[in-house]
């Protein structure tokens, strides 16, 4: 009975493992689809451990194809929190915490996001999964980004690079320059966020990571454009559009049309950039998306009512 639940178990994790490959290669519904399967198989057979590890990859995937289903993505995080306790085992509901931070930052709730991080990295345990302790300070160091403490942003960015570095994650170590790409450039630096920018795309090729090629086609692309290279810029919000579309992700292709937006009208291309402007405000009410509204109402004098004055202080300085 023994060797069959492990071959059981082994089965269900082979799915698992898939769902992670699906995600990282870019197909997001696919993965999705897997995880949701993994989850339900591992619930009927009762394979806590592996529910909790599918419940975060539905996670994952859910935050990229459909950002505003919040209800979805807070009753997976919920599942898998109650899971983690119910094992009584630390590391996982240290683990479980630290999702619930990227969570919220990822439904624009930087503060909560904040604290919440600041806690999981205070706790010592943390030390005992480097990979973890990598991944809180990515999320603290956009949550921080985002509320504009840019110094402390860029402090997290750089231990969180540090930590991909020793591990040698190449996509860890890629996003953590895209995180201090971000921050140089709101801390009016366009040239040396070109330059994280550019060394993130290069480990993005050899990773032969969509949705990295994506976001940093974008960053360099907003670089250029707060250096005044419009045309150049163009072109990476060109190529980041195509490749956020074959993704799906609609509130990245929606930054990418408001960047291509602000362009177009610096170029005297009217007609593109109204017809960029109308699909990028379409995209930011359909997903619900502060941030993306934030930019509308400073760059479009789109209305402000209801957004944070952080939001629309970010977007002045984006």
């Amino acid at each position: 009975m023994k060797l069959k639940s492990a071959a059981l178990w082994r089965s269900i994790k082979f799915l698992l493992d898939k769902a992670v490959r699906l995600r990282l290669s870019g197909r997001y519904k696919i993965a999705l689809i897997t995880a949701r399967d993994v989850s339900s198989k591992a619930a009927k057979y009762g394979f806590p451990d592996l529910e909790i590890q599918a419940l975060w990859e539905i996670l994952d995937s859910a935050k990229v194809l459909h950002p505003e289903n919040q209800a979805d993505l807070i009753r997976a995080a919920r599942r898998a929190s109650a899971l983690s306790k119910e094992s009584g085992d630390p590391l996982p509901m240290l683990e479980a915490d630290v999702r619930w931070g990227a969570l919220q930052r990822a439904m624009g709730q930087h503060r909560k996001a904040a604290r919440v991080l600041k806690k999981c990295l205070a706790n010592s345990l943390i030390g005992r999964d480097p990979e973890l302790k990598a991944y809180a300070l990515w999320n603290l160091g956009f949550a921080l980004r985002m509320c504009l403490d840019l110094r402390q942003a860029v402090g997290s960015f750089r231990r969180s690079h540090q930590i991909f570095r020793r591990l040698g994650d190449s996509s860890g170590l890629a996003y953590s320059l895209c995180g201090l790409a971000g921050a140089t450039r709101l801390a009016g630096q366009p040239g040396r966020s070109l330059g994280f920018y550019r060394r993130a795309f290069v480990l993005f090729q050899k990773e032969r990571d969509p949705y990295g090629l994506a976001y940093t086609s974008c960053g360099m692309a907003n670089a250029l454009r707060r250096m005044g290279k419009y045309s150049q810029a163009l072109v990476g919000y060109n190529r980041a559009e195509r490749l956020y579309r074959k993704l799906g992700d609609r509130v990245n292709e929606g930054y990418v049309l408001w960047g291509r937006m602000v362009c177009s009208r610096a170029l005297q291309r009217k007609k593109q950039a109204a017809k960029d402007l109308k699909r990028a405000g379409s995209i930011f009410r359909a997903t619900k998306d502060h941030r993306g509204l934030a930019l509308l109402g400073v760059w479009a004098n789109q209305p402000k009512k209801g957004l944070s004055e952080t939001a629309i202080k970010e977007a002045r300085l984006s």
